[in-house]
């Protein structure tokens, strides 16, 4: 009887601390798809911080730049899916490209904003249909057409990929975007 309540005692203890890795793990899944960084600071902040976690957990040269960011506050679903953007260009790059550079690039004028990605990978036909392991491209595409904006993707084997993402900020602009056209020109 001693020994069942000790068998019990570790098993409970076991699965609490399985409890606590879960626990951490959607912690760390919640903050990369947005992160605190994104409210508290705003996306300039954000995205300086994930470009140097990204550039030392998958080895590469992240270079980051932002301009026209400081003073105005881009709307919040505007600034989770630039940032999304982001991160789907940077897996994009790790899975595909084998590149050894990225430069990550965000400006604002007026009443726009842009993000450029650009790798040193091993690019790629642009022309060719897209396979399915292009399924990011096709996300990149659909997250700017969600804000109204354009995506143009520039590749060719052996040059690497550029992709820009543009969108226009309104004031009147609903939250959730609208139906307005879009394109990954090819």
């Amino acid at each position: 009887e001693i020994q069942a309540g000790g068998g019990v005692a570790e098993r409970l203890a076991e699965l609490k601390q399985r409890t606590d890795v879960v626990i951490e793990s959607l912690h760390r899944l919640a903050a990369d798809l947005r992160p605190v960084s994104l409210d508290h600071l705003g996306l300039e902040a954000a995205l300086r911080q994930y470009c140097r976690t990204a550039a030392g957990k998958f080895g590469l040269a992240v270079q980051f730049k932002a301009r026209g960011l400081a003073k105005n506050r881009l709307p919040p679903n505007v600034e989770t899916a630039l940032f999304r953007v982001v991160q789907e260009a940077m897996a994009n790059v790790v899975r595909h490209a084998h590149a050894q550079k990225v430069d990550v690039l965000v400006e604002r004028f007026r009443d726009r904003v842009r993000v450029m990605i650009e790798d040193d990978g091993v690019g790629f036909d642009p022309n060719a249909p897209l396979a399915g392991e292009h399924f990011g491209l096709l996300g990149l595409r659909e997250r700017a057409e969600a804000m109204g904006g354009t995506a143009t993707l520039e590749s060719a084997p052996g040059a690497g990929t550029t992709i820009v993402v543009e969108v226009e900020i309104r004031a009147d602009r609903p939250e959730e975007g609208s139906n307005a056209h879009s394109s990954i020109d090819r």
